[in-house]
């Protein structure tokens, strides 16, 4: 996967779960192939969970969160074998206005 440079946005997420609302910034990412599916792209450090790609089925572009501060102090503390990436299946939706 190649990333874009210079293309920024904001992306809004929402929990039907959690009652939080979050804002990051972001750039562009691509993939070598089309997204067959919706997905959400989530790095681990030990049981801590960051939002890091977003994916829409059916295209090759998608969006490459921006490191909180907080995940890249969690970053550095964390130990290599406690951390991963997790793909969550998605549902995406266009934005309210």
């Amino acid at each position: 996967m190649k990333k874009r440079a210079f293309v920024t946005a904001t992306l809004f997420v929402f929990s039907l779960i959690v009652a939080a609302q979050v804002v990051r910034a972001d750039d562009t990412a691509e993939a070598r192939e089309i997204q067959t599916q919706s997905k959400l792209v989530f790095k681990r450090y030990e049981n801590r969970y960051f939002l890091s790609q977003v994916w829409k089925a059916g295209s090759s572009r998608g969006r490459q969160l921006l490191k909180s501060h907080a995940e890249e102090e969690i970053a550095r503390s964390a130990r290599l074998e406690t951390t991963g990436e997790v793909t969550l299946i998605a549902r995406l939706s266009p934005a309210h206005r």
